[in-house]
């Protein structure tokens, strides 16, 4: 499984986005985690926002099943 990870702006400082991603990588160590590129084709695309209005783009990407991260303390099941 190839997961691509989209983050938001980054206006909210006040969450930790590299270490929301670690937990990501530890908890799905079996799949393939990297940085969403627009030529990579992926099983899900998560996009990891501060804050509910989840503004980062995504229709530029490839993907199978989107999933969209407002809380950052919630790691979803894939």
């Amino acid at each position: 499984m190839k997961i691509g990870i989209r983050y938001c702006g980054g206006c909210n400082p006040s969450y930790d986005r590299k270490l929301y991603v670690e937990k990501l990588k530890h908890l799905y160590s079996g799949y393939q985690i990297e940085t969403a590129t627009e030529t990579n084709h992926y099983d899900y695309l998560i996009i990891i926002s501060g804050c509910m209005s989840c503004c980062a783009s995504f229709r530029q990407f490839h993907f199978k099943k989107l999933i969209k991260i407002a809380d950052v303390h919630t790691i979803p099941k894939l």
